[in-house]
């Protein structure tokens, strides 16, 4: 089994991911949860959790999952789950700058 760490906090997608925390070894979380998809995608053979830090996590392009992301058989799936207790959010949006509007009274 492998696991892999992802930590919008703290991580980088040039790091191998294989540690929950930042290092500087290279070896602490991915930065963005596409980046462990795609090197899970990579082994496919083998059962892969994919551990997401605390944070907000805002995606500007689709998250696709693909067959290439479930595992080639029922014993090698892939899975995704919050690190511990700790509060994990998916945002599907970007958010504008409030101050960047204003009232229109006509």
């Amino acid at each position: 089994m492998k696991t892999l760490y992802v930590s919008i906090l703290d991580g980088d997608d040039a790091w191998t991911g294989a540690n929950p925390d930042s290092n500087t070894s290279g070896t602490g979380p991915f930065k963005t949860i596409q980046r462990a998809r795609d090197i899970a995608a990579a082994t496919p053979l083998e059962y892969t959790k994919i551990i997401i830090r605390e944070g907000t996590y805002t995606f500007t392009t689709p998250f696709i999952l693909t067959s290439s992301n479930s595992g080639n058989t029922p014993f090698t799936p892939l899975t995704f789950k919050a690190y511990d207790d700790e509060i994990v959010k998916l945002c599907a949006a970007t958010t504008l700058d409030s101050t960047l509007f204003s009232l229109v009274t006509s």
